[in-house]
């Protein structure tokens, strides 16, 4: 599993950034760093 730094290191050698984060905490069997959700958008310095 990455670490959050290095999904936006990665979005940011894309050319993207990460705008968001969600978290799938609703439901106990979803509650897991695995099924959270990166919201990715054009990085304002591209």
């Amino acid at each position: 599993m990455r670490s959050f730094v290095d999904w936006q290191r990665a979005a940011a050698e894309a050319g993207l950034a990460v705008l968001d984060l969600v978290r799938t905490d609703s439901a106990a069997v979803l509650r897991s760093p695995e099924n959270d959700v990166l919201v990715l958008g054009r990085s304002e310095a591209a």
